[in-house]
């Protein structure tokens, strides 16, 4: 439930900039020394010694498609020390439903980069904080910029923390609707299931 799943042209157009410093360094480095690039999605483009002729032609082709996304063109506005990195999985953003009710209004999410989506995707028991109805809600995204925010994001606005209204102290993130309805077919005493059937359901169950 703190995941969002958000579309692959989500991903492309929100960017940070962030230092190349001590921390983070060897993992941009790591890039060159192993000879690939890694797109959006993890892949990994390995350029081969024994054919250096054509693989150089292939990965100058992926560094056109994919200069944007790694290093800045304008190093005057945010100095050679800063590459520009597209948002991944495991980030973290800001939603926010407007008009905003209460503190629950702005939480912040996990990514989940869902490449055929073309909408932002949230879990049922996050609906009613967002006072999401289902008829086309309108929602905002802000995607941390720096350590400060993320840390924020992960601290303080987190999903997670936001469990209960702060003036009356009942529960606002649970099930709702659909959710229950299955969850009451799916227990029900006269419930059987077929071995497929089984293995399907505990196939969609998260990893520990």
């Amino acid at each position: 439930s703190f995941e969002v799943g958000i579309p692959k042209n989500f991903a492309f157009k929100l960017t940070s900039f962030p230092p190349v410093n001590f921390f983070n360094f060897p993992k941009k480095k790591q890039k060159l020394d192993k000879r690939w690039i890694e797109s959006l999605f993890g892949k990994k483009f390995l350029i081969k010694p024994s054919e250096k002729f054509p693989n150089f032609f292939k990965l100058f082709k992926i560094c056109q498609k994919y200069q944007e996304c790694f290093f800045q063109k304008n190093p005057k506005k945010y100095g050679i020390s800063r590459s520009e990195t597209m948002i991944s999985e495991k980030d973290f953003v800001l939603l926010n439903r407007q008009p905003s009710l209460h503190r629950a209004s702005l939480m912040s999410h996990s990514i989940k980069i869902i490449p055929r989506n073309k909408c932002i995707k949230i879990h049922y028991s996050n609906c009613n904080s967002y006072n999401a109805d289902f008829d086309g809600d309108e929602m905002n995204m802000h995607f941390s910029q720096n350590d400060l925010a993320r840390s924020e994001s992960l601290v303080l606005s987190s999903a997670f923390h936001h469990s209960k209204i702060p003036t009356q102290k009942t529960i606002m993130r649970s099930l709702i609707q659909d959710s229950i309805i299955a969850s009451v077919f799916l227990t029900k005493k006269d419930t059987f299931f077929s071995q497929n059937n089984l293995f399907q359901i505990l196939g969609f169950l998260e990893k520990p």
